[in-house]
């Protein structure tokens, strides 16, 4: 370790925040106040390794506080991004496998299917979710950061886009919600 710039390297905790995000259970690494109280953002990362993984369908979720609360779409006072990363060191671009991700609320919701490294802004205010892993050939990888600092308030939108089909586990696990 240095000592001089000591202050400017942390790494990420990953005790608290985790997901049931339908057929593995998913650890999130995060970095935000918690860590550095001069975090100028929170950072997490999913590491999407099976088919279906998948969230914003009223996922269950503890978050890195210890909150229990439900994944919906949802938005967020402030802009966010997305960065989906392959995995493949000879293809990078390849996303290795195909990843759902609804924008919008109610009857204007847009579906995006990617299959590349790929970045997806998300203006302030705009919902997001649910989002699904498709298809995998190999663990693919999500950064999510929101674009100002600290954990940021969001408003939930208990209801799914229009047509959608939640994944089977959803609808075994949590019924109530899909009545």
């Amino acid at each position: 370790m240095g000592v001089k710039y000591d202050q400017c390297v942390h790494t990420m905790k990953c005790s608290e925040g985790k997901s049931d995000l339908g057929t593995h259970e998913i650890y999130l690494p995060s970095y935000d106040e918690t860590l550095d109280m001069w975090a100028p953002m929170r950072i997490e990362i999913v590491h999407f390794c099976e088919k279906d993984m998948a969230s914003g369908y009223g996922t269950p979720f503890i978050d890195p506080l210890g909150r229990p609360w439900r994944q919906w779409p949802h938005t967020h006072y402030c802009a966010e991004m997305y960065v989906l990363m392959g995995t493949d060191p000879d293809n990078p671009m390849d996303l290795g496998g195909k990843f759902e991700l609804w924008l919008g609320a109610g009857e204007e919701a847009e579906r995006f299917v990617f299959d590349k490294t790929t970045v997806i802004h998300i203006p302030a205010g705009v919902a997001h979710m649910p989002m699904r892993v498709l298809e995998l050939e190999r663990p693919f990888i999500l950064v999510a950061m929101p674009l100002a600092p600290g954990f940021h308030d969001k408003e939930q939108i208990e209801t799914l886009p229009p047509a959608i089909e939640p994944p089977q586990w959803a609808l075994d696990r949590y019924p109530e919600y899909f009545e």
